[in-house]
């Protein structure tokens, strides 16, 4: 029977040529959305970027709080061709992507950890954090 390549683990192998343990803590390390049906890289929440517009935006025509479908409007406005002024960023002059921000001020620029004011490095941790979730992850 086939061993786990992961150093040390003498447990047989479950899929990809990882033990059970190691495939599932490689799970939690994955970088794409999490959507069913989405491969797109992470941009916040566990989300691509399409999919947190959709979840989270509304429609960008004046006094209509409806979830998005395209081009920031939803399905009544996009089929009527509203027309929509560009908002833009309400901290820069960048184009609007959900709630009066752009994307680059979306994203939590602090560590989320419990008590940590660093910069975030990587999935919003700073890199002490960062690295010590990932070593969690590969031991045995």
């Amino acid at each position: 029977m086939e061993k786990c390549l992961v150093f040390a683990c003498e447990l047989s192998v479950f899929r990809h040529q990882l033990c059970k343990f190691h495939y599932h803590q490689k799970g939690l390390m994955r970088n794409t959305c999490t959507k069913t049906g989405c491969s797109k890289p992470l941009f916040l929440s566990l989300l691509c970027k399409n999919c947190f517009l959709r979840e989270y935006g509304v429609c960008a025509v004046k006094n209509c709080n409806n979830r998005p479908y395209c081009s920031q409007k939803c399905r009544m406005h996009y089929r009527s061709k509203a027309t929509i002024r560009r908002h833009r960023c309400q901290r820069c002059s960048r184009k609007s992507f959900v709630n009066g921000l752009c994307s680059k001020h979306i994203l939590p620029h602090r560590c989320e950890f419990a008590n940590c004011s660093r910069e975030v490095f990587c999935r919003h941790l700073c890199v002490r954090h960062y690295f010590k979730v990932r070593r969690q992850c590969v031991r045995v």
